[in-house]
């Protein structure tokens, strides 16, 4: 999405994730889009792909340490179908630590 828009705050704290995960080098995109319907495995923790995340106007509103971006919301729309990043839920809790590989299984 900041190739589409790079003028805009693309913070990753504005969006309010649970989980982060750096792709490899040269998957460009939402490349987590294909994910849905499959596994993530990363340290203990297994995660299913369950569907996409809808962003609303909420990550263009000012918070705290940025202001606001109401460009943010008006490149999410059209380039992503108002998706971006998805949910997933877990099948097996377990411990993660920041650097572990992650495996699309």
């Amino acid at each position: 999405m900041k190739q589409q828009n790079p003028e805009s705050d693309w913070r990753v704290e504005r969006f309010r994730s649970s989980l982060v995960i750096d792709t490899l080098p040269g998957m460009m995109g939402l490349a987590e889009q294909d994910w849905i319907g499959k596994v993530l495995k990363m340290g203990e923790l297994v995660i299913e792909c369950s569907g996409p995340a809808p962003r609303c106007g909420a990550v263009t509103r000012k918070q705290g340490g940025f202001g606001a971006d109401a460009s943010l919301l008006r490149s999410i729309v059209p380039e992503a179908g108002q998706n971006l990043a998805i949910y997933g839920n877990i099948q097996s809790a377990g411990l993660i630590d920041v650097g572990d590989e992650v495996y699309l299984v």
